[in-house]
């Protein structure tokens, strides 16, 4: 599988509130990096999101940039009535997400 379909992937089962789809994209040893969390495994990662319940969004890819391993994707996310610009990297291996650092405005978040 290319590297980019496993994101774009994980990014309709994020912003389609799917858990079990993303749990399917990430590597146990997923880590993640963004301004509001961090997480050093999926476990971590999957309970996060189970305790606090996706809500559905749509997504629209600004721009993607790719080498060997990596992907990034800058995209509009919109939930609700708000939006926000997020920049996010993810490194592949074996067909899984690995490492996904994310960036993005926090105070667009409140």
């Amino acid at each position: 599988m290319r590297n980019r379909t496993v994101v774009d992937e994980y990014l309709d089962y994020f912003c389609g509130a799917n858990i079990d789809g993303v749990e399917s994209t990430l590597a146990d040893t997923f880590c993640l990096r963004g301004p509001l969390f961090e997480f050093d495994s999926r476990e971590a990662y999957i309970q996060s999101l189970r305790d606090n319940p996706l809500e559905k969004a749509s997504y629209r890819i600004l721009a993607t940039t790719q080498a060997d391993d990596t992907v990034s994707v800058f995209y509009e996310y919109t939930k609700s009535s708000s939006s926000n610009v997020i920049a996010q990297f993810f490194r592949i291996k074996e067909n899984k997400i690995v490492e996904t650092l994310l960036v993005f405005d926090r105070g667009a978040v409140a």
